[in-house]
């Protein structure tokens, strides 16, 4: 198990993973689960619905649920199962952030910025992310008229952001004034 970990750090270190190096990582093992099933590795893989759910998630790491559903282009029970099948023999990863749920390479797990932005699926929430790092220390007022919006609209939006880590809010008397959040990268 500390091999597979070395080995997944070595990659993470020369660069991205393709989908025949990450087989091959596994081709090792016959049976990884703890579940009923009997695949062996060369089984999951040879499944054209499960290549592309991890060609998927090698590509977009931190891809969320509903986003990995519509590119994989599946039906959601055909994409359950095999997601399931995945999970359940350790190929793939997930966690919870929030109200969504992140898929990942197994062990490959990373907490920057790029991969909590995945998660804001709105244009508006992307825009007022655009303003809130162009002008620190603006208030929701600001951005509601700059952007035509209702102010509960751009406080729903704010909220999205602050629940993602994204922002954070800072009280200076009555005004409340909107920050972005620098996360540094793991090295």
């Amino acid at each position: 198990m500390t091999v597979l970990l070395l080995i997944f750090s070595l990659i993470l270190i020369v660069g991205t993973v393709t989908l025949l190096e990450y087989k091959t990582k596994f081709s090792n093992k016959q049976v990884l689960s703890t579940s009923r099933s009997y695949l062996t590795m060369e089984d999951i893989f040879q499944n054209e619905n499960r290549i592309n759910i991890i060609s998927q998630v090698l590509k977009n790491p931190g891809i969320h649920h509903n986003e990995l559903l519509r590119t994989c282009n599946l039906q959601k029970g055909q994409f359950q199962w095999h997601l399931d099948i995945l999970l359940k023999n350790r190929i793939i990863q997930k966690e919870n952030q929030g109200q969504y749920t992140l898929y990942y390479a197994n062990k490959i797990i990373e907490s920057s910025q790029s991969v909590k932005e995945g998660i804001i699926d709105s244009s508006s929430t992307k825009k007022i992310l655009d303003i809130i790092r162009e002008n620190p220390g603006i208030n929701s007022t600001f951005i509601a008229k700059r952007m035509k919006l209702a102010r509960n609209t751009v406080s729903y939006h704010v909220d999205k952001l602050i629940d993602a880590n994204l922002i954070e809010v800072q009280k200076k008397g009555r005004k409340k004034e909107i920050f972005p959040i620098k996360i540094d990268k793991k090295d």
